[in-house]
């Protein structure tokens, strides 16, 4: 549950799973000239994207939005049940839920991201 599942360079998003760590996405998507827009401390490179997401935690830039925000899909898989899709829609925020039923199961998590592409020196 820690890997980069797709790279759309194109379009500029990364989907990943959610046990994957901040510096592991970081160099996975410069790999492919890709970074993303907004990210906490270097401190937070060893944090996983559902710890990041879980906190709110913010980023650098004061007018760019909490990495949260940066979230254009989620997938959550409760287990033996089926999947739900959260899509980001219009303002902030991912817009969706988990059944009150499901909140003491496992579950595990993809998300989809925006990136910024970068340019070699």
């Amino acid at each position: 549950m820690d890997e980069i599942l797709e790279v759309d360079k194109l379009n500029k998003i990364v989907r990943v799973q959610a046990g994957i760590t901040l510096e592991e996405l970081l160099v996975g998507i410069n790999e492919h000239g890709l970074t993303l827009p907004n990210f906490a401390s270097a401190t937070a490179r060893e944090y996983q994207i559902n710890d990041i997401v879980q906190v709110g935690a913010h980023g650098t830039g004061a007018s760019l939005p909490p990495i949260d925000e940066q979230i254009i899909e989620l997938v959550v898989k409760v287990s033996q049940a089926e999947a739900e899709f959260w899509r980001k829609s219009e303002g902030p925020g991912i817009h969706g839920r988990v059944d009150a039923a499901h909140r003491e199961s496992k579950y595990t998590t993809t998300c989809s991201y925006r990136t910024f592409g970068v340019r070699a020196a």
